[in-house]
C-alpha cells in the first residue's frame, strides 16, 4: 500500500527564480498557490510560498486509496511536500507553522 507521501503528484522543483517563478510553474500540475484567509495570510510572497494539491480517494485494481491533501512550501529556492490525511490536519499545520494574522485594517 502507498503512504500518503507517495500518492501525492509530482512537486514542481525550485528551479531559477523567486517564489512567482515557481508559483507560474505549479499551473500546469494539479498544485495551486493558497494566499491565505479572511484572518490569516499564507506565506510571504515572494519568499515562502504555500500551496495544496487534493488528492480524491481511488479504488484502483482493487487497492483502496484514502484521499489525500498536499502541503508544498516554497522557501526561498527549497520546496518540501508533506500529505495529510484530513483538510483540517493540513490547516491546523499550516496556520501553525506557514501563517500569519492578518491586522491590516480594511477600512480606510
Amino acid at each position: 500500500m502507498l503512504t500518503l507521501r507517495e500518492q501525492l503528484p509530482p512537486v514542481p522543483p525550485a528551479g531559477y527564480g523567486d517564489g512567482y517563478d515557481w508559483m507560474e510553474s505549479l499551473f500546469r500540475t494539479p498544485w495551486r498557490p493558497v494566499g491565505g484567509t479572511a484572518t490569516h495570510l499564507y506565506g510571504d510572497w515572494p519568499y515562502v510560498i504555500v500551496a495544496y494539491a487534493n488528492v480524491a480517494a481511488t479504488d484502483d485494481d482493487d487497492i483502496l486509496m484514502a484521499p489525500v491533501y498536499g502541503l508544498a512550501v516554497y522557501q526561498e529556492g527549497t520546496v518540501t511536500a508533506t500529505a495529510f490525511a484530513s483538510r483540517q490536519a493540513r490547516t491546523q499545520y499550516v496556520l501553525k507553522f506557514h501563517a500569519i494574522e492578518d491586522t491590516e485594517d480594511d477600512e480606510q
